[in-house]
């Protein structure tokens, strides 16, 4: 609806419930500042209205200079306030020589409600110069954040070599970043930490050949319709590509991928749909699938395939693909919010919303009530603030989240107690979490540092990480010159923070940010203590070997060396192990089916005494069908181990087969995908385990099922111990072999955590184990208690043994504390650099964040050192037996060593060794201190009671090879929800229990799915996006979907992004069309297309990878619509110039969408543009010419 000057008045579009949502906006009287400008907006569902109204101010020229959220209802901005209120103020200033345009950024960050004292905080400063330039200098910028650091960018033109060259001086390194430009093209950049890569081109512009750092070349080429025909990397290997007739259903598109060994990803397109989505992916290397879409392009459902005859590897889909496991997405009509996922078992999980699309409940499928999940907001903001469960509050307790005015956490209660949020009044950054001490977690601040302004380091870059109260703990972050980490002091590592000669220190690779040495020094023996040497191959950046030394500089010796070898494809195909202290060498070889799944492992093939072997077979969907191990030595028999998974992918049996006497593992799980319990075969009264008792009731089942008790008290299955399909007295001798094996039960609580596990007969016997845990609202685990059934002190009961408390800082243990020694310190951990970090990604430390490197990789193989109090407390500090060691490693992140830098000799210093099977378990262990540490495989802890390692979001089994419930971000983390990196654990690694960090993927950092739709648009995302950490989420990007801790999601720009020389009225046009680009992202959740670009509250972890195809489906439409945005938008341009940049940036939108850049090359129809007439007659030609 429109008022009578045209202006919209009214939009109304269908919410939640069959309830009409309604935006309400209002115009300014024609006269005076602002006049006839949009004043108010609001969200409306029948009369009333939903949150709070967005306000907006004007100056002068006619600019937005405030809006924001009118929290307290009175329709005014007001400071005094607890409104949220973002403020933009322009200026002209004269510096450096020259005139400026000036606009800052500003908001109101403290509350004030009722006190005038309210103070606007400066966020973000842009500067463009408009006179004074100095030789070719043709634009100049500066940049300021809200620690005071200030970006400086200038570009010179070189007019008669039609090269353009960009610097920027970036507060947080002395070497410029520098992109070079030729005729347009990029031909040269350089990064703040001094990597230089160049590119080619060929006569049409297409990038041809890019040359990394260190000089290594990977080269592209493209067939006559432009489209990338082949990669070939620096190692020589080929990757080829083949498209669909442009004409033809596929519309261009991607048709199949053959990578280096010659092996096939096929793709085939539904020409039914509109945009022709991605129908059925084959071929020798994808796990097969068949998707489902209704006619608005969401998903609707998803069919997977287990049967091993069918031959996959053909041209065309199989005629006879076999029965399929299908999972389905049920989307509410009006508004396209999943209200039900659908499993293959029928099983459901069900979502309700609000009319405006915030969830209300998600309720699980177990329980005779149904486990549900209950949200709740504030009635003005719209913040998330409660969470509770129809659960035992005991098992699962509720979450109660106070807000401040910028809607960040004051006060979170949960299982931890209540912990108060302190935040810097001047950086907003948070400072500390102080517990109360009211729950499982003592009095007790965890607290980060931050570089003050004047120090003659960065302002704001964090730099330690610390605790306080009844324990403490300090670890010091130091960085080089050019930005990245340089040192970490803390607990169990030698020297301070104020010896820079001390601590554990990076050195990187040439031409990369690759760390390539690691040492730990002690000023004590004048050099390093230990050094962990890291080298590429020649041509690739892939590992070549690690080798770790003990003293380097003096009487040297290996304590470990890893020497790998690489395939075309990058697989690890094995791997020699080397030391001068504890073995001779061992060779390792690795065998791989064309999916890229571990097939063989071999350890010393030539050695009779050390020979061991696993071999493995998969479906097409990953689930292990048989797994077989040879041990060592030679009189230990080899062993096979079948596997029977159903359409759930869960493994609900394990058949032993060879060696030992045949038996059976039985697995049960319940209704949302928890494995509940684990039973041996010939458990026939169903009381956990297999007695003499069960012979009687096995002797009568003996020809089930044709008898009528076959199924009471237990299926007669049960008893079908050799797992070929009948219970006949070919199961009796292994029905005698299980006698006396125990079963075990596995409890979860309302957000399907792990809770308890423990023995599964309802009587326990003495020396039985029960365990159990408890998390905190991010789902970290902050207590583990331990309870052993005592009989010596009638009557019989469980008695805790053990309770391990757990302090974090994000996603880093900092501490373990003895919870029946008053919480004493048990240990406490020192985090350097993990797996991203060594390998290039987040190296360098920017203000208010951590490096990324540390958390990337979920913290795998980036434990330096523990500081282990050997469990006494006499209140010395040190004491007399405390130990403090180093953590060594392989390239995967696995802890190989564990030693003492301070022993007297090499062979003294190792105290702890492992060595593991492929998926993880140790197969051997020595050393004084190897029962003692629980960090070992992927550098997560593993729980000796129960065998199960701890990954934050999961746990997992080395013995199953696989987790032991659902992924938490469902099918962003791979379609087959339980299997374990791909079956490739010889190199892939997951960070937290959600998907792969390694090969092709990056890391997560939140125990949820992203797509799930529980994150409704922020009521206000105007101040919100202009927030630091927001902004710096965005990174180089123009824009992006930002998660904020509160769980909702906005659609932001980036204030230092946009070109200032196109400020009012083209600017606004461009930032509102990527606004409109990010907002049809937010649109896209719930059908596995879109995710957010980080969490505010995480410091910038890696962002989220897409399946490529969900990319260019959900990136092409994104690019259809900022088209048409833009096409609207100039009808307000007021003048030609406005018109041309706008019509400039359409083209480039067109470029980027359907060019080979991005690897998009969508089509005309994928853009979804309704009509190519609406368009600019050159744009529309433009598109017509360049999208296929």
């Amino acid at each position: 609806m429109v008022d009578w000057l045209g202006r919209v008045a009214r939009t109304i579009r269908p919410g939640f419930g069959n309830e009409d949502l309604t935006t309400v906006s209002m115009y300014n009287d024609p006269n005076g500042t602002g006049a006839g400008q949009l004043r108010k907006t609001y969200l409306e569902v029948g009369a009333g209205m939903i949150g709070s109204a967005t306000l907006y101010e004007y100056d002068a020229l006619g600019g937005v200079s405030r809006s924001g959220l009118d929290v307290d209802g009175d329709d005014l901005l007001d400071t005094n306030s607890l409104d949220r209120i973002s403020k933009t103020v322009v200026t002209y200033v004269t510096e450096d020589g020259g005139l400026w345009r000036k606009s800052a950024t500003l908001i109101y960050g403290t509350d004030a409600n009722g006190d005038p004292s309210g103070t606007a905080i400066a966020t973000n400063v842009q500067l463009e110069r408009l006179s004074g330039f100095s030789g070719t200098v043709t634009r100049e910028t500066k940049s300021r954040d809200i620690f005071g650091n200030e970006t400086i960018t200038t570009v010179d033109t070189d007019r008669a070599n039609k090269i353009v060259t960009e610097t920027v001086n970036v507060p947080d390194s002395n070497v410029n970043a520098v992109r070079t430009l030729c005729n347009g093209l990029l031909v040269e950049e350089t990064s703040p930490t001094g990597v230089n890569v160049t590119y080619e081109y060929d006569g049409l512009g297409r990038r041809t050949k890019f040359i990394d750092g260190r000089g290594k070349s990977t080269t592209t080429t493209y067939d006559a319709l432009g489209r990338v025909e082949t990669v070939t990397d620096p190692n020589g290997a080929v990757t080829a590509y083949a498209y669909y007739d442009p004409d033809g259903v596929g519309g261009g598109r991607l048709k199949w991928i053959k990578d280096p060994n010659d092996s096939y990803t096929r793709y085939a397109y539904d020409g039914n749909i509109p945009g022709q989505p991605l129908y059925r992916v084959w071929g020798d290397v994808p796990q097969p699938m068949e998707l489902g879409f209704n006619a608005y392009g969401e998903r609707t459902s998803l069919k997977t395939y287990r049967n091993t005859s069918t031959n996959w590897s053909g041209e065309s889909w199989p005629t006879s693909p076999g029965a399929a496991d299908q999972t389905t997405w049920i989307h509410d009509g009006p508004t396209g919010l999943l209200t039900q996922k659908q499993y293959a078992d029928s099983k459901t999980t069900d979502y309700n919303y609000t009319p405006d699309g915030r969830m209300l409940t998600r309720t699980w499928a177990r329980g005779n009530d149904r486990v549900e999940t209950a949200y709740s907001f504030d009635p003005s903001t719209l913040d998330l603030v409660g969470i509770t469960y129809n659960h035992d509050a005991d098992v699962t307790p509720g979450v109660t989240i106070a807000r401040d005015r910028l809607g960040r956490p004051l006060t979170t209660t949960d299982a931890a107690g209540t912990r108060t949020h302190a935040y810097d009044p001047n950086w907003l950054v948070p400072l500390s979490e102080t517990y109360d001490g009211s729950s499982l977690l003592p009095n007790l601040v965890v607290s980060r540092g931050y570089e003050p302004t004047g120090s003659g380091n960065v302002p704001g870059r964090m730099k330690s990480l610390g605790a306080s109260g009844l324990a403490s703990y300090a670890a010091e972050y130091r960085y080089r010159a050019d930005g990245r980490l340089d040192r970490v002091v803390g607990p169990g590592l030698p020297g301070s923070a104020n010896d820079p000669n001390t601590g554990a220190q990076y050195a990187y690779i040439a031409g990369t940010d690759v760390v390539g040495q690691l040492e730990y020094r002690s000023v004590s023996t004048g050099g390093a203590l230990l050094r962990t040497t890291r080298m590429l191959e020649p041509n690739r950046d892939l590992i070549d070997y690690v080798e770790n030394i003990w003293r380097p500089g003096g009487s040297s010796a290996t304590i470990s060396k890893y020497d790998y070898s690489n395939d075309a494809l990058g697989l690890r195909t094995g791997v020699t192990v080397t030391s001068d202290v504890f073995a001779a060498p061992v060779p390792w070889n690795y065998g791989y089916n064309a999916r890229q799944e571990l097939t063989s492992a071999v350890r010393d093939a030539n050695s009779p005494s050390l020979r061991r072997e696993w071999q493995y077979a998969y479906d097409p969907i990953g689930n292990r069908v048989s797994a077989a191990e040879d041990p060592s030595p030679e009189e230990y028999d080899e062993f096979t181990l079948g596997y029977v998974a159903n359409n759930l992918n869960q493994y609900e049996r394990v058949n032993l087969f060879a060696g030992a006497a045949p038996g059976a593992q039985r697995l049960l799980y319940d209704a949302d995908g928890n494995l509940t319990t684990e039973f041996a075969a010939g458990d026939m009264n169903c009381d956990g385990d297999v007695t003499f008792a069960d012979t009687n009731i096995f002797v009568a089942k003996i020809g089930c099922p044709n008898i009528t008790d076959c199924n009471v008290p237990c299926t007669w299955t049960h008893g079908d111990i050799n797992g070929d399909g009948v219970l006949s007295w070919d199961d009796i001798d292994p029905y005698i072999a299980q006698l006396g094996t125990a079963g075990r039960k596995f409890e979860w609580d309302a957000e399907n955590r792990l809770i308890r596990v423990g023995p599964l007969h309802a009587t326990p016997a003495a020396g039985d184990v029960k365990v159990e845990y408890a998390y905190d609202y991010l789902g970290r685990r902050i207590e583990r208690r331990k309870y052993t059934w005592q009989t010596a002190n009638p009557p019989a009961s469980w008695t805790l043994a053990e309770s391990t408390r757990y302090v974090w800082s994000d996603w880093l243990l900092l501490m373990e504390l003895d919870g029946l020694q008053g919480n004493a310190v048990l240990r406490k951990y020192t985090w350097g650099l993990d797996l991203s970090g060594l390998n290039g990604a987040g190296a360098s430390g920017g203000a208010g964040v951590l490096p990324a490197g540390l958390t990337g990789a979920g913290g795998i193989g980036g434990l330096l050192a523990v500081y282990d109090t050997n469990g006494t407390t006499t209140g010395q500090n040190p004491e007399a037996d405390d130990m403090a060691y180093a953590y060594l490693y392989n390239a995967n992140g696995d802890v190989g060593q564990v030693v003492d830098p301070n022993a007297a000799s090499a062979a003294a210093s190792l105290v702890a060794r492992y060595e593991y099977d492929p998926y993880g378990g140790v197969t051997a262990l020595s050393g004084s201190y190897a029962a003692r540490n629980a960090i070992r495989f992927s550098t997560k802890p593993f729980d000796p009671a129960t065998g199960l390692g701890y990954w934050g979001c999961r746990w997992y089994s080395p013995k199953l090879g696989r987790w032991v419930s659902r992924d938490p971000i469902e099918e962003e983390g791979g379609v087959n929800l339980i299997a374990f990196v791909r079956n490739d654990p010889i190199y892939l690694q997951d960070g937290l229990g959600l998907d792969v960090v390694g090969r092709g993927g990056p890391g997560r950092s939140q125990c949820k799915s992203s797509h799930t739709p529980i994150k409704p648009r922020c009521a206000d995302c105007a101040s919100r996006c202009r927030e630091s950490g927001a902004q710096t989420a965005l990174g180089q990007d123009e824009g992006g979907v930002v998660c904020f801790p509160d769980g909702c999601v906005c659609a932001c720009t980036n204030d230092s992004r946009h070109d200032p020389r196109d400020y009012e009225p083209a600017a606004t046009a461009i930032r509102d069309c990527v606004r409109t680009h990010e907002e049809i992202h937010i649109d896209q959740q719930g059908i596995g297309l879109t995710f957010c670009l980080t969490d505010t509250n995480q410091g910038g972890p890696p962002r989220i990878g897409y399946n490529p195809e969900d990319r260019r489906t959900a990136e092409c439409e994104a690019y259809g619509a900022e088209v048409l945005c833009l096409a609207a938008k100039l009808s307000t341009c007021p003048d030609q110039a406005c018109r041309d940049k706008v019509v400039r940036r359409m083209k480039d939108v067109v470029g980027w969408a359907c060019g080979s850049y991005h690897g998009l090359e969508c089509s005309s129809l994928s853009l979804r543009i309704p009509s190519l007439y609406s368009l600019p007659d050159d744009v529309r030609k433009k598109i017509v010419r360049t999208c296929k």
